[in-house]
């Protein structure tokens, strides 16, 4: 049995879009923020009871997403109850060596 009580996706759509049908097919996950570009446009057939979040992020940069993503990890993190699994759908590495920092605490 798991110790968390609920699951939250942070969906990196510009890399990771097929990750919406993966999530929409499963019935663990309470909460989707789907983080996308200006330019995009997000395509999703979820399940009625998840909450789903559509943050677009307007100013294009390197890595500029990658920064508001993180930014909403850390303040759920700090405002959620410690039992909500955070679960990242990326294709980039960088959130590897975030997710070594803080997995110790």
């Amino acid at each position: 049995m798991s110790i968390f009580l609920k699951r939250w996706a942070f969906v990196d759509y510009e890399n990771q879009p097929q990750s919406l049908h993966f999530i929409g097919q499963r019935n663990d996950y309470n909460c989707v923020l789907v983080f996308f570009g200006a330019q995009q446009k997000v395509t999703v057939e979820l399940n009625k009871s998840l909450i789903l979040r559509l943050i677009r992020i307007e100013n294009m940069g390197k890595n500029n997403l990658d920064f508001h993503l993180t930014y909403y990890l850390g303040k759920y993190d700090v405002k959620l109850d410690k039992r909500i699994a955070f679960d990242i759908f990326t294709k980039d590495t960088g959130f590897d060596h975030l997710i070594q920092f803080i997995e110790p605490i």
